[in-house]
């Protein structure tokens, strides 16, 4: 096994997005991962790559419990096109409202 390494830090973010590429200079597209946070996560994205069939553990947390699993990456394994999402400010909204409902056929 290897070391868990960072992928990506994050401020607030509610959800993070990027994709796995393999087989280094080749540059082959493996997987696109996303994951939701429940509330707002400031913190890091760890990834761990096994020596042994390539394959790629992935805590969302910072910690070292995996949460995804990435089988067959042949090794030489990098994220990029990272895209994370913070949650923003919520401002409730008062008065009364009216909307509208369009269905598209």
């Amino acid at each position: 096994m290897g070391s868990w390494k960072t992928i990506a830090t994050l401020s607030s973010a509610m959800k993070i997005e990027f994709d796995i590429y393999h087989k280094g200079l080749l540059n082959v597209f493996h997987s696109h991962i996303s994951h939701e946070y429940s509330s707002a996560y400031t913190g890091t994205v760890k990834a761990m790559l096994s020596s042994i069939g390539g394959t790629l553990y992935i805590s969302f947390d910072g910690g070292t419990t995996t949460h995804v699993t990435i089988y067959d990456t042949g090794g030489a394994v990098y994220a990029k096109n990272i895209i994370s999402w913070s949650s923003g400010t919520k401002i409730p909204l008062k008065g009364k409202f009216r909307y509208e409902i369009q269905l598209m056929r």
